[in-house]
């Protein structure tokens, strides 16, 4: 008699989304952060060493190439399945043995042809970068990009060149001065950007 699923299994089973990433991004170093452009296929990824990488990717053909590639092994599962030689036909995606979106095993060592590009890099931090945010007003929005590291400097920068247009070390703000800022979070109104420190304070 077959073992059954267990309840936790089950449940991941039905809460698992059916769509299937078209791109994977593998790290060297942990990541700690990563945010996505609000109109545009740009990436901001922060890292434990405290880098940050800016990459651009092409949405629509990566999706083609997903479809192509799911459409082969569908087919080869499905004959295979008719002559008896697997069970089942696979339709999850993360009990899937062959993945047919687009993997970059290293985001140091990016393949020419995988339709992603590295804009810029840099050493942001001194210590993590703990996270990045794009800048959400009307008027620039994505333009700039927010980052803080366990330095305790909160950093704004063009997302074109990566260049820094601003800074403020946050230290002196604190109530514990061993504190450290976790989130940050900007107003889609107003110039306000919020922080949030370990401690459960929120500066402004």
């Amino acid at each position: 008699m077959g073992k059954k699923k267990s309840n936790a299994a089950n449940a991941a089973q039905v809460l698992e989304s059916s769509v299937s990433p078209i791109l994977e991004l593998n790290y060297k170093d942990p990541l700690f952060t990563v945010a996505a452009h609000p109109t545009k296929p740009i990436l901001i990824s922060g890292q434990v060493t405290g880098h940050v990488y800016c990459n651009t990717y092409n949405a629509d053909e990566l999706e083609e190439k997903q479809q192509a590639k799911r459409e082969s092994i569908l087919e080869s599962e499905k004959e295979a399945f008719a002559k008896g030689k697997i069970s089942q036909i696979n339709t999850s995606v993360s009990q899937s043995k062959k993945k047919w979106w687009t993997i970059i095993e290293d985001n140091t060592e990016i393949p020419e042809d995988s339709l992603l590009t590295t804009n810029w890099k840099t050493k942001r931090h001194k210590g993590s970068c703990r996270h990045a945010i794009f800048e959400p007003l009307e008027n620039s929005v994505g333009e700039f990009i927010y980052t803080v590291g366990t330095d305790n400097m909160i950093k704004r920068a063009s997302t074109e060149t990566g260049k820094v247009v601003g800074k403020h070390t946050v230290t002196p703000d604190y109530p514990n001065p061993k504190d450290s800022i976790t989130k940050l979070c900007h107003s889609t109104t107003h110039a306000f950007l919020l922080a949030g420190t370990e401690n459960g304070h929120v500066l402004i």
